[in-house]
């Protein structure tokens, strides 16, 4: 970042502008560690991904990727037997509740 800060300077310097009225020194921060919120394919980023309804859930589960990540594929699919079995339940209730009306 500091070496596109320069370069840019430079070139307004080229052009006649005063270009370093616009320079900028950035501090570097130390033990920065981009850590993921989730480990990707655990139960946990899934289950998160299952149940996310905004970007910003979804966001937070994947660390910023893509749709297109595996474990989106997976939530997806978890979500749909989720679904079925409470499909299936609600139909067993149902025919257990006649069984016993007769």
């Amino acid at each position: 970042m500091q070496y596109a800060i320069a370069i840019a300077c430079n070139f307004l310097t080229v052009l006649g502008f005063d270009g370093n009225m616009l320079q900028a020194h950035l501090k570097k921060k130390q033990n920065v560690q981009n850590a993921k919120v989730m480990v990707p394919h655990s139960q946990e980023c899934l289950d998160a991904l299952a149940k996310d309804t905004t970007h910003g859930t979804h966001f937070a589960a994947t660390g910023g990727h893509h749709f297109t990540l595996d474990d989106a594929f997976c939530a997806a699919e978890i979500e749909r037997a989720t679904q079925k079995i409470w499909k299936m339940k609600r139909r067993n209730i149902v025919q257990v509740m006649l069984l016993h009306k007769r």
